[in-house]
Parts: C-alpha cells; sequence; structure tokens
C-alpha cells in the first residue's frame, strides 16, 4: 500500500514541476509590459547611420579621451592588439582541442566596432586586418578564424554599429553570423526572413563614461551640451521562434527571454553580464544542427550572435567568457552531458586571449 501511495505522490510531483516549468515559460514568452511596446513608425524612419531620417552623421569631431574618438553624434574607441593575447588564444584554443577530444571544431569570431567604417581612421582598420591574419597563423588545426570585416565591409550603408557602444548592432550581428554559419556549412537564414522589433532608445556603457571623464576636463554643463545623442534598440527575430532560454545562478535556474523586449542595450540579448551560464532553447531549423548543442563562450558583444545561432541548433549553452571563474572545472561534464563537438568563442579583439578578460579560459593559456 505504501509502494502505491509513494507513487502517486512521485507522479503528483513530477506533474506538478511540469506545471510549474511550463507556468515559468508561459511567463517568459508573454507580451511585454506595454511601456516597453515598439514604436512601428519610428522603427521605419531609421536609417542606415541609426538617426532619424535624412539625417547623416557629423563630421565635427569633439575630443579623444585616451583611445575613445568623440563626434557630435558618436563615439568609438580606437583599434589595437597585443601579439601576446593573440598567442594566448591560440594556445587556449590548441589546448581545449588536446585536453577535450571529444571536442572537434573551434570557431574564432573576434567582434570589432565601428572604427573600421569611420572614413578618417583608415589606419585603425589596417590594423585590425593584420590583426586578424596574424591570428589566422597563430592557430592550428581544428581552428577557424571568422572575420567580421569582411562580413561587413559590404553594409557600411547600414545600421551595423552603435553610436554609444563600442559593438556591432543585431543588424551588424546578423551579417556576421551568417558567415560564420557558411563556415559551420550551414545554410544562414536571409535577414528579409527576420522580423524587426524596436522598444527603446538608449545610451551605451561607453557613452556615459566618456561623459563623465569629458565632465572632469570641461564642465557638466559643457558635457551636458556637447554630448548628447541617442542610440535604437533594434533587434531580429525569427517568426515562430522559441525565444527562450534557461539561465542557471547560485540561486537557481530561471526561465526569461534570450532577446528582452524590457531590456535595452546589450543587456537586450542573453541577460547581458546578470548570468554566467545559460542554456539557449533553440529551434532546431537546420536539419543537420536540430539535435546537437553548440558550446559559445561569449562577452556582451559576442552575445548580440547568440540569438541568431539559436535558430539553428537544438541548444546553445552559453557561457560568460569574462567572468565565469568556474566553467573549466565544469567543462567536461557539459561536453558529456549534451554531446557537444563544436565551441564557437566571440569576444572584443583586444580582449580575446587577455587572461583577466578571459576568465572563463585563462587556465587554458599556459
Amino acid at each position: 500500500m505504501m509502494k502505491k501511495i509513494s507513487a502517486v505522490l512521485l507522479i503528483l510531483l513530477g506533474t506538478a514541476s511540469l506545471v510549474f516549468l511550463q507556468g515559468l515559460i508561459d511567463a517568459a514568452s508573454a507580451d511585454p509590459d506595454p511601456a516597453a511596446q515598439e514604436n512601428p513608425l519610428e522603427l521605419e524612419t531609421i536609417n542606415g547611420y541609426g538617426l532619424d531620417g535624412t539625417q547623416t552623421l557629423s563630421e565635427v569631431q569633439i575630443a579623444e579621451i585616451g583611445d575613445v574618438v568623440c563626434y557630435e553624434d558618436r563615439l568609438f574607441r580606437r583599434f589595437t592588439f597585443s601579439l601576446e593575447h593573440v598567442t594566448g588564444i591560440g594556445t587556449a584554443a590548441k589546448n581545449m582541442l588536446d585536453r577535450y577530444p571529444k571536442l572537434k571544431n573551434i570557431y574564432l569570431v573576434p567582434s570589432v566596432g565601428r572604427v573600421v567604417i569611420e572614413p578618417n581612421f583608415e589606419e585603425d582598420r589596417e590594423r585590425f586586418e593584420r590583426y586578424i591574419e596574424r591570428l589566422k597563423k597563430t592557430v592550428g588545426e581544428g581552428v577557424t578564424v571568422i572575420d567580421p570585416w569582411e562580413a561587413l565591409s559590404e553594409h557600411t550603408d547600414e545600421y551595423i554599429f552603435y553610436l554609444s557602444e563600442d559593438s556591432w548592432t543585431a543588424r551588424g550581428a546578423y551579417y556576421v553570423s551568417a558567415a560564420l554559419c557558411e563556415a559551420m556549412g550551414i545554410d544562414p537564414i536571409p535577414l528579409d526572413a527576420y522580423e524587426a522589433h524596436m522598444y527603446e532608445s538608449f545610451k551605451g556603457t561607453l557613452y556615459s563614461s566618456t561623459k563623465k571623464e569629458y565632465e572632469k576636463l570641461y564642465g557638466e554643463d559643457e558635457a551636458a551640451e556637447t554630448i548628447d545623442f541617442d542610440d535604437r534598440c533594434v533587434y531580429y527575430l525569427s517568426p515562430g521562434s522559441r525565444n527562450l532560454e534557461r539561465a542557471f545562478s547560485e540561486d537557481g535556474e530561471t526561465i526569461q527571454p534570450i532577446v528582452s523586449k524590457i531590456r535595452v542595450g546589450m543587456n537586450t540579448f542573453v541577460g547581458g553580464n546578470d548570468v554566467e551560464e545559460v542554456l539557449l532553447l533553440g529551434d532546431g531549423l537546420s536539419e543537420e544542427k536540430k539535435d546537437e548543442t553548440l558550446l559559445f563562450l561569449a562577452d556582451g558583444t559576442g552575445n548580440v550572435l547568440a540569438p541568431y545561432l539559436a535558430n539553428y541548433y537544438g541548444s546553445v549553452y552559453v557561457v560568460n567568457i569574462s567572468h565565469d571563474t568556474e566553467f573549466l572545472p565544469k567543462l567536461s561534464g557539459i561536453i558529456r552531458k549534451y554531446g557537444i563537438d563544436t565551441v564557437v568563442i566571440s569576444q572584443r579583439a583586444a580582449r580575446l586571449g587577455a587572461g583577466e578578460w578571459s576568465a572563463a579560459i585563462s587556465g587554458l593559456m599556459e
């Protein structure tokens, strides 16, 4: 009799857990707060510069503060790189393949900011091209380098880089993800098959930190009058996409959107820097990848690629490359549990391979 009661209780508890989990999924999928609803008219009026209507980018440079260049309507970082960091990521990729034999392929996707499309900074673009060449020569067999500039260079009249953040936009990330997919043997979904959304304007973290430095130099009134412009939070979702992730933290597991309709800026994608490990529940639109899990190590800029990759795979296991110090001890278990054989690493080029900025894999750089 006790066995029957125990069995019934287990069934009831299991059913309750499933109902609770489904409740979390339904809540995460629900329509956003009305205050966060998009403005279709405004979205239609955004031009290729990320500006309203027929506005064009200013040619007036205000200041250069450290490695940040400020114009009247945008700012960006100059590009530099370290040979030590190039060696570091090359070593990390080689050691990852050697120490975890189930892994077969690693793809490196260094991200770059808008300096590469700025007409007066050709030397920075050429420096980035030399960086890619050096990276390709450094990595070994089984490692493929994706050149984002090659993917973006034909779209410089589009809104592919933010104005107030040192990152590609969701549109720019699409073109880079398409190049990555082609290298992985996946037919990329055309951009016009996605639905574009915009919920908020925002000012990026680079904008905020630079304005503070400008205030120290020239005062708050001058900064308020001189540096004042917005970005647009535009993103793209495939019709019918699940757009859901399971976020793991010390407080437990939560179900939330991959692309959030109530966040702005870089925090829109994969929970920003709030979580260290996330499992994206993929759509499995690629026949070859629908039953596979991709391991994706990324920083905030790399996270903008993640929603596109989730369209093709059964799931994508995302790791915060900058902060997840507990990742390496768990890597063997993650590979075994999800049957992973492919890894994508995407991070700002200037930080890729720097131990202090790549905490998740710094132990592989030795």
